[in-house]
């Protein structure tokens, strides 16, 4: 899976992978208590963004939020990350909403193990063609 590149306000950042701690971090239960608040989501998906993003490219507000630390609620974390993006970033609420999401996804994936990828790569060559 390529690296997916977002776009939030102004700026432009093809998006790192986290660490593997905070892609289990990241991970909402679905049968959990948080999984339909979308409070919940939106504070996890800045979270995210601010894992993945690089940093030699400028964050989209005027401070950059410091690194998530172990042990600190991603929830916590990530909910004043929001609030600074929402009032500090110029951009349509559903454009935002949708940068959460691409950047929870791509930092979900970082669970995916090496073996799982290689598995994956070998089970989608081609079929061989009968007879051939």
């Amino acid at each position: 899976m390529d690296a997916p590149t977002v776009t939030i306000g102004a700026v432009e950042a093809t998006l790192e992978r986290g660490t593997m701690l905070a892609a289990i971090s990241l991970n909402i239960d679905p049968d959990g208590p948080h999984a339909r608040d979308s409070a919940v989501a939106l504070a996890m998906g800045a979270a995210a963004l601010r894992i993945c993003w690089p940093e030699s490219v400028a964050w989209p507000t005027r401070k950059r939020p410091r690194a998530w630390q172990l042990g600190a609620s991603m929830m916590d974390y990530g909910a004043p990350i929001f609030e600074d993006l929402y009032a500090g970033v110029d951009m349509d609420f559903a454009a935002l909403i949708q940068g959460l999401t691409t950047a929870r996804e791509w930092a979900a994936a970082s669970v995916v193990r090496e073996s799982e990828v290689k598995a994956a790569e070998d089970f989608s060559d081609a079929p061989e063609v009968p007879g051939g």
